[in-house]
């Protein structure tokens, strides 16, 4: 509900030239104005706070899965989208709700994000650089063997061949996955992503996933994608890098961010306190981290 404003809380944005972060733009008074709104009348559920998921993988949705609520944006497409042929992986959402009512499981409707009152929408939506980092300890400086041998691995299991990177996320060609007339992986004997990651496979390190290589291992999900319409509405982090000061102000910060949300959105303070969150955000280190996203950003528009 928020991207049908404009801006998402958490995204660093442009606007007029500069980056903003999306918590502190006016137009989230607007949204959490409507959020309060509805959680007075009932529309949204009074348990928010302690979220959809109860366990288990993260993306699960129980609240919408035992239909306490009737609409949820939680996890990403795949999540949700049905089984599209024999063999087919993810859907984890769709799998579980099929187990519990399988007349509503395939009775869903997908949407778009919600338009807000000047038309727009946005849901969030990863970048290339998707915040996952792989991280070395300073000691292996001294052993270089080491760190050869494991970047090696990194390399022979992400990035070297299609082949290994299939058998790295799916387990062993003929016996788990088989490949179908696109080359994408077809999985046998009815197994599931958990399976995959019980036997260790599933195990690709995401943020050097090569992208040629998923756009083919996914084609038959992305392209359900493409045709529901969900390459659109998407915002993304305009921010690609860590601030000097994050460490320092970040988690204070979203503490502060969460605290306020909630009791704008509960009732328990009045939609004015948004305007302190602000100037308690900008004194708190938002300025300074303003300051260097906007520092950055100006030497990558050069």
């Amino acid at each position: 509900m928020y991207g049908a404003f404009g801006f998402l809380p958490d995204r660093w944005t442009e606007k007029d030239g500069k980056l903003v972060y999306g918590a502190v733009q006016p137009e989230i008074k607007e949204a959490l104005t409507l959020l309060n709104k509805w959680y007075k009348d009932g529309v949204i559920d009074p348990e928010f706070i302690t979220g959809e998921n109860n366990g288990g993988y993260w993306a699960l949705s129980h609240a919408f899965i035992n239909g306490r609520i009737g609409l949820t944006g939680l996890g990403v497409f795949y999540h949700w989208k049905p089984l599209l042929f024999e063999g087919d992986t993810a859907s984890h959402d769709y799998v579980e709700m099929k187990k519990v009512n399988a007349a509503a499981a395939d009775a869903m409707t997908y949407g778009m994000p919600p338009k807000g009152p000047a038309g727009k929408m946005g849901a969030p939506q990863g970048s290339m650089l998707n915040g996952n980092f792989v991280s070395f300890g300073k000691q292996l400086e001294k052993e270089p063997e080491k760190l050869a041998k494991v970047l090696e691995v990194i390399d022979t299991i992400s990035a070297s061949s299609y082949e290994n990177y299939v058998t790295a996320m799916f387990g062993l060609e003929g016996e788990d996955w088989t490949f179908n007339e696109d080359k994408a992986p077809v999985l046998k004997n009815n197994l599931t992503t958990q399976d995959l990651e019980k036997m260790g496979a599933n195990n690709v390190i995401e943020s050097l996933e090569l992208p040629e290589f998923s756009s083919v291992s996914m084609s038959k999900r992305n392209q359900w994608a493409k045709d529901n319409g969900y390459e659109k509405g998407g915002i993304r982090n305009q921010l690609l890098t860590a601030l000097p000061s994050q460490a320092k102000y970040q988690a204070e910060l979203q503490k502060l961010q969460d605290q306020t949300f909630i009791s704008i959105i509960a009732g328990d303070k009045p939609l004015s306190e948004f305007d302190e969150f602000v100037k308690k955000w900008k004194s708190g280190g938002g300025e300074q981290m303003e300051k260097e996203a906007n520092e950055w950003f100006s030497k990558l528009k050069k």
